[in-house]
């Protein structure tokens, strides 16, 4: 059997209200396969959504880990991910108290001795003191700002997330998020775009451009580039919105409800978009509530009272 993509172990969720705990998912593991396309199903609230964005580092765990090609994605819950939570905020606290000791620091160590050598030396040489002075500044002061602004651990953790969501993968939502200024070639782009720096963009734009050409053209939507999002259809929109997820070549499509806010004939319209995909290779994992979307996967779970079970075939295709 071939090393999973994705990987969750005892997942679990919690979410304080006040006194209480809301809890949403109790220890929830799984494994996709690359190619692998991965429905999960689950009855409104059962916290479908919550379990797919911590799979798609949206969001971090209470407890348990995520491994994309069996590197964690998120360590917020190992013990340095702990600590660094713990103390982030005492840090951040900090800053203000952190850089007036520095500044007290830089003048005892540059100052201090500067004036006992000048109280030393003869008078002759008073140069000899201002350059040991600036010498001692010289030295200090990047010391200081590198040990006052560097990243604190949990500040690195959240930035390694951020390059994973927008380098391997892709998201789908219920809701389009579509920006509706832009018209459906810029919506497509932006992934890319705001990836890149202004310069890199520049150089980059012709390739991603020709990306989206492609992709657009794939879900059936060549005709509508500049359309802006209130000229197209739910389902076009929807098509936009997978698109926008592909544009940057992700190694899993995340789906999460892709068909709730579609009639029949757009959902259909749709899986069949989604099933191409998975045919040329795409790996997907989709939430849903609708057992006949969810039996077009290849494999079917369902979440219930926080844990993931596999679903019976049969069941699913009621």
């Amino acid at each position: 059997m071939s090393e999973p993509l994705l990987a969750a172990q005892g997942l679990h969720k919690v979410y304080p209200m006040g006194q209480a705990e809301l809890v949403v998912l109790r220890g929830c593991s799984l494994q996709v396969a690359p190619g692998e396309f991965v429905a999960i199903m689950g009855k409104s609230g059962s916290g479908k959504s919550t379990l797919l964005h911590i799979l798609g580092a949206l969001d971090a765990p209470s407890r348990g880990d995520v491994l994309f090609e069996g590197v964690a994605v998120n360590r917020q819950t190992s013990g340095v991910g702990r600590a660094a939570d713990a103390t982030l905020g005492l840090l951040t606290r900090q800053r203000a108290l952190s850089l007036l000791l520095h500044i007290l620091a830089f003048g005892l160590l540059a100052g201090l001795p500067g004036w006992l050598l000048w109280r030393a030396t003869p008078l002759p040489w008073p140069e000899l003191t201002q350059v040991l002075v600036w010498l001692l500044a010289v030295l200090f002061l990047p010391l200081s700002v590198t040990v006052l602004f560097r990243p604190t651990l949990a500040q690195l953790v959240e930035r390694g997330r951020v390059v994973t969501r927008r380098r391997v993968f892709g998201f789908v939502f219920q809701f389009y998020h579509l920006l509706p200024e832009l018209n459906v070639l810029e919506n497509v782009l932006l992934p890319r775009k705001v990836g890149s720096s202004s310069l890199r963009w520049l150089g980059e734009r012709a390739a991603a451009k020709e990306d989206a050409l492609r992709i657009l053209a794939r879900v059936g939507l060549s005709e509508r580039l500049r359309h802006r999002p209130r000229e197209l259809s739910g389902g076009e929109q929807q098509r936009v919105a997978i698109a926008r997820a592909l544009v940057h070549r992700p190694r899993i499509l995340f789906a999460d409800e892709p068909t709730g806010n579609l009639d029949a004939a757009a959902g259909a319209s749709l899986m069949k978009v989604l099933k191409g995909l998975h045919a040329e290779g795409q790996t997907i994992v989709m939430v849903t509530h609708d057992a006949g979307i969810a039996a077009q996967a290849d494999r079917v779970l369902v979440l219930e009272d926080g844990r993931l079970r596999a679903a019976e075939r049969a069941a699913a295709t009621t």
